[in-house]
């Protein structure tokens, strides 16, 4: 069932004749700086996201091998949780680590 119409327009080649017609129509140029600074953001917060993704399979990897959290604030452990797989059709455990 066709529902709608999607159009994708880019703004890299458009020179000004074709820019200014664009605008007339009421069509809105998303400057390339706009685009820019929007891939440098998801490329920080990727690199952010493995940083700590290594750090937390450090910590699992540590208390896997039989490390203890030292005293203090916070505590490091692993947790069985239930989930329900709807694609399966069963319930399964899975083991979380949980900082708290």
């Amino acid at each position: 069932m066709k529902t709608g119409t999607v159009r994708y327009f880019t703004a890299s080649g458009v020179g000004a004749q074709k820019r200014s017609r664009l605008e007339e129509r009421g069509v809105e140029i998303i400057p390339q700086s706009e685009i820019f600074d929007e891939r440098i953001s998801y490329q920080k917060a990727a690199r952010a996201i493995e940083r700590w993704a290594e750090k937390r399979n450090a910590i699992a990897d540590k208390l896997k091998s039989g490390a203890v959290v030292e005293e203090g604030l916070y505590r490091a452990e692993f947790v069985d949780k239930e989930c329900q797989s709807e694609f399966f059709g069963f319930a399964y455990t899975m083991q979380k680590l949980v900082i708290s």
